[in-house]
């Protein structure tokens, strides 16, 4: 299981009419929550991209005895992970990779 925590800024948090903006009440406009379908196939879309570009790059980059040593899972593993090094979206400067499952 997987848990996510979402971090509310104070000035956001409210307890009753009155919250950490004082007496003044905060003005919310109505939002809906996004199409997760749409989400999805957007992110699916700058995926492909990103890969696309990774993968022959890792494929020539690596030596043959990262692919002797590490399995497909392992690798898809790192993969994953440095993929998100070329996202223009992040700002990542350090990636570090662990096997915790050896040649897997």
């Amino acid at each position: 299981k997987r848990s996510v925590r979402v971090v509310v800024p104070a000035m956001l948090r409210l307890s009753g009419a009155r919250g950490a903006l004082g007496a003044r009440r905060l003005a919310v406009a109505a939002v809906s929550h996004p199409d997760a379908s749409k989400l999805i196939s957007s992110l699916e879309s700058s995926s492909k991209t990103n890969l696309s570009q990774v993968v022959p790059w890792f494929a020539e980059q690596m030596p043959t005895t990262y692919f002797r040593i590490f399995g497909e899972e392992t690798q898809r593993r790192h993969l994953r992970a440095i993929s998100t090094l070329f996202d223009d979206d992040l700002n990542l400067k350090t990636l570090s990779l662990t096997s915790h499952h050896g040649g897997a």
